[in-house]
Order: C-alpha cells, then structure tokens, then sequence
C-alpha cells in the first residue's frame, strides 16, 4: 500500500481542539538548531479522549498559570490539578513516568487557541497510509528572544518608569535555553560537564531575575513574547 504525503500549513487554534477531541497522539517530539517539532499520529477510531475539564487544566498550566492558582480558579484541590493533568496528558500518548515536560508546540497551541500569541502555525507534512495518519510538524525557534541576557522582563514603577532586571551570566542563560527545549538537570549538567547541582543552582538564579517561577511560566512568557 502506497504513502501520500502532503505538505501543508497547520493552524495551531485547531490542532490544539483536534488533540482535546482525541484525534492525535504524541508520537515524538523535540527540538533542532532552527525549529521545534513534533510528531502526531491519528488515533486509533473509538478511543475515548480524556474529559474536557483535564484539557481546560491541561491549557491553563501550559498557560504557565502555576497550579496553585489553576486549582484555586477551578475550586478543585491540588492534588485533583495534578491527577487531570496527568490524565490530559495520557489522553496525549505522552508518559507521564519520564517527567518529560510538554512538547513546546503544544504548549504554543494552547496559547494560540487563546489568541495570546503571534505563533498561530506551524510548517507539517501529513503522511497517509490507509487509515492510519501521521502528522510531522516544525516551527521556527523562538527562544533567541532578548530575554536571557537582559533579565528580568520589564516591569514598571508605581511612576511607570522600567525598573531594570539583573542580567544573567551566560551559564544561566544556557541553562535557561536548555530548559526551555525540555531536558532536565541531569541532562544539561551532562550536556555543559558540571554537576546537577549546579545546573539546579544556576536555574534557580535564573528564575528568580526572571521573575518566573516555573518553567512553563517561563515558556508562557517566550511564546508570549514572540514576535
């Protein structure tokens, strides 16, 4: 049986629904030089998508709302946040036992279907082979952004003068990059030969001159500041 293969825009709006209504799952997912990717397959017809509540929390955290704040607005308990989010996310295909955070493209969907960012496509290629679809898809890489050596985002002064930001030193600033492309600390410790301490101490400077507390907030911010 043949493959077709066709090359086409993607409208972030709607993959974001088709995933929350079970049309795809996560196959793979990472990042290049130039671009973040990911890789969708139809689901298997009659599978059951997750409950539409675990996709709302599902978006607000991808929103980089902190899951405090997501249990507080939806008047369920921490510990409910965490269990809708694991299942939002099993819906997805994607495990929850690697501690793998989010593909980025999805958490650039979730923003898009909001209308909170400029990134509302994506470049992919559909390929077809029967019954089953697989959907590849890239976007550029946006967190070259200025961010990450001029600190802090601006904020302003009760007089609404900016109020500067601490810079980060460059070691921050790659761990900032590194966390944004989803690798863990063991992983960028392995990645710049330093202990994981030391990445986890260099993150946490980096946030707090960010004024970030996690990093999907820090992503929200990114892909909020994209132009």
């Amino acid at each position: 049986m043949r493959s077709r293969v066709v090359h086409e825009v993607v409208d972030l709006a709607d993959f974001w629904r088709q995933c929350c209504s079970g049309s795809w799952e996560v196959a793979d997912h990472g990042c290049t030089s130039q671009a973040f990717t990911l890789v969708v397959k139809a689901r298997v017809p009659g599978t059951q998508p997750a409950e539409g509540r675990a996709f709302d929390i599902l978006r607000d955290l991808l929103l980089g709302t902190h899951p405090m704040m997501v249990a507080i607005n939806h008047s369920i308990s921490p510990s409910t946040v965490t269990s809708l989010h694991t299942r939002a996310l099993r819906a997805l295909g994607i495990s929850t036992r690697k501690l793998r955070p989010p593909p980025v493209i999805l958490a650039v969907a979730a923003h898009a279907v909001e209308g909170k960012t400029v990134l509302t496509q994506a470049t992919g290629d559909t390929t077809t082979r029967g019954e089953s679809a697989r959907l590849c898809m890239s976007i550029e890489r946006f967190d070259h952004a200025p961010l990450p050596r001029t600190g802090r985002w601006p904020s302003r002064s009760e007089d609404g003068n900016l109020l500067p930001g601490q810079e980060l030193t460059p070691a921050e600033a790659d761990v900032v990059r590194l966390r944004v492309q989803g690798l863990e600390f063991r992983q960028i410790a392995s990645c710049r030969a330093t202990a994981t301490g030391t990445v986890t101490l260099q993150w946490r400077r980096a946030i707090a001159k960010l004024g970030v507390l996690t990093r999907a907030e820090l992503l929200s911010k990114l892909i909020r500041a994209a132009t």
